[in-house]
């Protein structure tokens, strides 16, 4: 072979692999489209569950408020009328006030956490 002839193999083999290497980056820049594009996805459904969520905490929420100020009024008419409810009645109506006001504490919690999270998936959907 001659030497013109070798310098033309050489830069065939030099083409081809440039040409596969082309090919091969242009193959995982799609994989990680896909895979970006998945991801984008998947944090906005998670995002619109979450807001949800906290909708559903906020509606559980002012209910359950709504049964803490009535059982406080509850809790102070039966407090005042010793004549009428007897002690076991106003423990367990002070239970059961001491119970929803738990209950709505952790709910709020619950709402504040799922809120953050809310937040956090939002910033990270908009990157």
């Amino acid at each position: 072979m001659n030497h013109h002839s070798m310098e033309a193999k050489s830069l065939d083999t030099i083409i081809e692999k440039m040409t596969n290497t082309v090919e091969k980056s242009k193959d995982e820049i799609y994989d990680i489209s896909e895979e970006a594009i998945q991801e984008a996805d998947q944090l906005k459904r998670e995002l619109i569950k979450t807001k949800i969520k906290v909708k559903e905490l906020i509606r559980n929420g002012d209910r359950l408020e709504s049964q803490v100020q009535n059982s406080k009024k509850k809790l102070s008419r039966v407090s005042q009328d010793f004549n009428r409810y007897s002690e076991e009645d106003i423990r367990k109506v002070h239970e059961q006030t001491h119970q929803l006001q738990t209950d709505f504490a952790v709910l709020r919690q619950e709402e504040k956490a799922e809120r953050k999270k809310g937040m956090t998936l939002n910033d990270a959907y908009e990157l």
